[in-house]
């Protein structure tokens, strides 16, 4: 055989191998990059899920000052659950606990008017801190 076609048909193979390995590698790496976004992803819904519900705790939890009245905390609690299970079902797969949140979510929204006011006589807690512990049982469960 031709010395020049034995060179040309190593210079082929070599290329072939060098290109098999640099698509084997950059396939591997393409899907690290993908998985890590993803994971980023799926952290920045989770935050903002749980800065949504802190937003509307401190609405609830606020109190009254010379320059604020405060607002009702039930309507602002009720508003909140509207937002909180629209923000659940946008990451819905983001959560490591899906049954905790769920249970979470279905308590805060079971829960009734006349059943808060029985449980802050109860209790001997105010109405706002009732609201407010069903929304900190949400944030501890999305987290």
């Amino acid at each position: 055989m031709d010395p020049d076609i034995t060179k040309l048909l190593i210079a082929i193979a070599s290329g072939l191998i060098g290109m098999f390995f640099g698509h084997y590698l950059t396939k591997d790496r393409d899907a690290i990059t993908r998985q890590a976004i993803l994971d980023r992803e799926s952290d920045l819904r989770r935050r903002e899920f749980r800065r949504i519900i802190a937003r509307y705790r401190s609405r609830i939890e606020r109190p009254a000052t010379p320059d604020h009245v405060p607002e009702d905390p039930w309507p602002v609690f009720n508003e909140a659950l509207t937002e909180i299970i629209a923000e659940a079902t946008m990451c819905e797969g983001d959560f490591r606990d899906t049954k905790a949140i769920t249970d979470a979510i279905d308590r805060a929204t079971a829960l009734r008017k006349k059943e808060a006011e029985t449980r802050m006589n109860k209790t001997q807690t105010s109405f706002r801190d009732i609201l407010s512990d069903e929304l900190t049982r949400i944030i501890n469960a999305a987290k």
